[in-house]
């Protein structure tokens, strides 16, 4: 039975961020080429494109026979969403134990399978913040135990193995999240053996939809000052645009039977309609048309900036103290070692931080310590220098130098 820790009582309290915690579009985000061959990534040509990644995760599963009477391996340090596609499918989550740097302890998963009352079919491996894991040895781990390995590469959608071989290519499967990386509203992919995307059909996003994203994408990047002064009527074109959205939408949930607004709640991130949906049209060509070579140069020098004066600020403690050179960075990952109430202080001086405060219940203390004290922060490539240098003085200001 899997429980989900409670999330932080103070939530809802705290101001948004004035800064974009995942990347925005800017003047120099986009190539006129289009970059669909990528020596950088494989996920661009050979991927199914699907709404968000973890529809690209239940399709993997899927795929790979997963069913009420199988068993699943996943990570005990993990956000909802990679946990609620394998609940829908009635599997069996087992939850094995990580070291202090994330990687998968050996010892506990070997328990588990020999433990496990159902037979275990799959292994989930995230690389998480795009730090890349030991994928040729769990490769080598999954085939002795006859598993299916399943690359998360939520965090990972750049990065190169020792081999030189792109990541998502060993496993089984690879899922990615586009969204994360890209300046995109959506978009989730999937490859693997025997996966082409011409085999799969999707269903196309209505055109209604997909206006309403490209309205949140503009309003996005009103919010956060990217569209200079023509954003003031843009503001008032979009607050009258709300207005009608609320009471079009209260209008409509009180039509809703009492069981389908209970179906509306099912899942808290997983969305079972969207499974076989396609991501939105603009989306796709955002991601086919994006800078590949500024995202993954401005991904690392900004985690390298960061990683310099965090170091002498008090009570950060970076959980990635270097930044190899095959890996391309999603966020920067750090531990607050002084208590929730920095945490509190942070979060109200509008940090853009996250956590992944809703783990499920499990037996591992590192997941259990991290779920409240590691930090995720920006360091995407959109980025400006004066907001890098904000962050870093409200976290000295609070937390103090060392």
């Amino acid at each position: 039975m899997i429980c989900f820790s409670p999330i932080n009582v103070n939530a809802k309290n705290y101001p948004k961020p004035s800064i974009p915690i995942l990347p925005i579009l800017s003047k120099s985000s986009l190539v006129l080429k289009k970059n669909i061959n990528s020596s950088y990534t494989s996920f661009l040509q050979y991927g199914v494109f699907y709404s968000n990644a973890r529809s690209a995760l239940a399709n993997a599963l899927t795929l790979s026979g997963v069913n009420k009477e199988s068993s699943i391996l996943m990570p005990a340090y993990h956000c909802g969403s990679m946990i609620e596609p394998a609940l829908w499918l009635n599997a069996n989550v087992l939850l094995y134990r990580l070291n202090k740097d994330l990687i998968p302890e050996s010892d506990h998963i070997e328990q588990l399978i020999s433990k496990s009352q159902k037979p275990v079919k799959v292994m989930l491996l995230p690389h998480y913040f795009g730090f890349l894991q030991d994928v040729r040895k769990w490769r080598k781990f999954c085939d002795q135990h006859n598993l299916i390995l399943i690359e998360d590469c939520a965090h990972a959608f750049f990065g190169q193995l020792p081999d030189s071989s792109l990541v998502g290519k060993t496993g089984d499967y690879a899922i990615a999240s586009v969204k994360k990386i890209f300046c995109t509203q959506d978009g989730g992919i999937l490859i693997g053996k025997n996966v082409n995307p011409h085999n799969f059909s999707l269903k196309k996003t209505r055109i209604g939809e997909q206006l309403h994203g490209i309205l949140n994408f503009i309003q996005q990047l009103n919010y956060y000052g990217r569209l200079g002064k023509p954003g003031i009527f843009f503001t008032h074109v979009t607050n009258c645009y709300s207005t009608l959205k609320f009471f079009l939408s209260s209008k409509k949930i009180g039509t809703l039977t009492a069981e389908e607004k209970t179906s509306l709640h099912s899942w808290k991130w997983f969305v079972p309609d969207l499974v076989n949906i396609c991501g939105f049209a603009f989306s796709h060509w955002l991601m086919t048309h994006s800078n590949l070579e500024r995202i993954v140069c401005n991904r690392r020098k900004n985690y390298l900036t960061l990683l310099t004066s965090i170091k002498k600020i008090k009570y950060l403690e970076p959980l990635f103290p270097t930044l190899p050179e095959n890996v391309i960075p999603y966020m920067f990952p750090v531990l607050l070692k002084s208590g929730e109430a920095d945490f509190d202080r942070l979060k109200k001086r509008g940090m853009p931080i996250w956590r992944w405060e809703e783990l499920a219940e499990s037996d591992c203390t590192v997941s259990q310590s991290y779920r409240l004290q590691l930090l995720h922060l920006p360091c995407h490539q959109e980025l400006k220098s004066s907001e890098i240098t904000w962050m870093l003085n409200t976290l000295e200001q609070i937390l103090g130098k060392k």
